[in-house]
């Protein structure tokens, strides 16, 4: 068997657990299959499975071994997980994840009540018209 390696363009799912839908990404995946067309199979069923809609792949390629040996570190690595019949997927954002759903964005911050209004007035030097 062979390994492909699959470059997929794609968007999460509305029902993604991590993503939002507006958050594009690049998608990595290394497929052990008998032929091509089975790899893509395999590879679109994951990108499914996993929540995110393909829009293009941006390379399909079948790997060489001893090209991928010598390269090493987390391609090899990637490679031999598909050849123990898993499928290697990794997840580039377009754009840092600067929110991840689920979690707040920025953090509460202070509760902007009348006390704290006040509060800045007075740190500020000033006094607040007819009240407190």
């Amino acid at each position: 068997m062979d390994v492909y390696r699959f470059v997929i363009k794609a968007y999460p799912a509305k029902a993604h657990p991590k993503f939002y839908e507006w958050q594009k990404a690049s998608l990595l995946l290394f497929v052990s299959a008998m032929d091509p067309l089975c790899a893509q199979q395999i590879a679109l069923s994951e990108v499914k499975c996993r929540r995110w809609i393909p829009e293009k792949f941006e390379d399909r390629s079948t790997l060489i071994r001893s090209r991928v040996l010598r390269q090493g570190g987390e391609a090899w690595h990637a490679y031999a997980q598909a050849e123990q019949g898993e499928v290697f997927f990794g997840i580039e954002l377009e754009s840092p994840a600067i929110c991840i759903k689920g979690q707040e964005l920025w953090g509460t911050g202070p509760e902007l009540s009348e006390t704290f209004v006040d509060s800045l007035i007075k740190d500020a030097g000033g006094y607040r018209r007819g009240g407190r």
